[in-house]
This record gives structure tokens, C-alpha cells and sequence, in this order.
């Protein structure tokens, strides 16, 4: 099960992930941000601070079926309103906040619509 703001996305607004377009960004971990480095004319290579990493924020885009345009609008009326959501998987038992940003694709087909949602996980160790 997939919830955002504690509302089932199946029973609110009739939304199912597309097949990898949503499991593929949550199971990916972050970046890390950029280490020091000095780079001495004196000495051979780079001197590096190999202190602990710190992950960068991320961008990612989930993408969902909706068997009605009036749900797909509901849900990006919603996103809207809210535009930090927290998304919990009940597959990685994990609650990630993120911050809407945009609706970066949408296909309307007759019986269904796909859609893709783009966010911002502004920092990817608050879950």
C-alpha cells in the first residue's frame, strides 16, 4: 500500500504506481554531496576529506496509473494544497517526505490515464 498524508492513493483518488516508475526512484539511494579537495602543485594527486558522507537532496519522478481525468485532477489539486507530502510504502516500511514540484508527463488514453509527478526529497535522511 502506498499512502500520502495517511489517504490510501488506491481508495482517495484510484492511483496505482506504473511498474517501476515509482519502487525504481524510492529504492535508489541518494548521492553524496561533493568532498573537499586541494589540489597541491607540489604534490602527486588530490588531497581529499574523507570525513563522514552527506547525501545531496534528490529529485524524482513517480509515475501512476488513474482510471479517470477528474482523479488525476483531484490528486494534483491535493499535491498542490500540500506541496510538502509525506508518502509512506508499505513495501519498504518507510515514510519519505517530499515536496511537490511539478506533473512532468501526462497520457490520456480512453479507459486510463499515466501520469508522472516530479519531487523533491529535500533531505533524503528524515524518514
Amino acid at each position: 500500500m502506498i499512502a500520502i498524508d495517511g489517504k490510501n492513493i488506491h481508495t482517495e483518488w484510484t492511483l496505482e504506481p506504473v511498474n517501476g516508475g515509482l519502487y525504481n526512484e524510492i529504492m535508489k539511494f541518494p548521492a553524496i554531496k561533493d568532498r573537499d579537495t586541494n589540489d597541491w602543485s607540489d604534490k602527486d594527486g588530490i588531497q581529499v576529506d574523507l570525513t563522514d558522507a552527506i547525501y545531496k537532496h534528490r529529485e524524482r519522478i513517480f509515475q501512476f496509473f488513474c482510471d479517470t481525468y477528474a482523479m488525476y485532477k483531484a490528486f494534483i489539486a491535493y499535491l498542490k494544497a500540500n506541496q510538502n507530502v509525506s508518502l509512506f510504502d508499505s513495501y519498504t516500511n518507510r515514510t519519505y517526505i517530499v515536496e511537490y514540484m511539478n506533473c512532468s508527463d501526462f497520457k490520456y488514453y480512453r479507459n486510463y490515464n499515466t501520469f508522472a509527478i516530479k519531487v523533491r526529497e529535500c533531505d533524503p535522511t528524515d524518514r
